[in-house]
């Protein structure tokens, strides 16, 4: 995805699901590696960095929109 190029990390924040999941973090569960995650009952952080190299690069990934 566009939004992801030139970032060294991806912050995803969820305070509520609508019956399926976003797209965009389909993409990042496929094309970047989970770094961290936390739950307050609330609301989740997911934390993502590529998979490979430093940064995201748009060409890289697969799914693009």
């Amino acid at each position: 995805m566009r939004f992801a190029t030139g970032k060294q990390r991806i912050f995803l924040l969820k305070i509520h699901d609508v019956g399926e999941p976003a797209y965009e973090e389909t993409w990042l569960r496929k094309n970047a590696t989970l770094t961290a995650y936390e739950e307050d009952g609330i609301a989740e952080l997911l934390i993502f960095k590529p998979s490979s190299g430093p940064l995201f690069y748009w060409p890289r990934f697969s799914d693009q929109p």
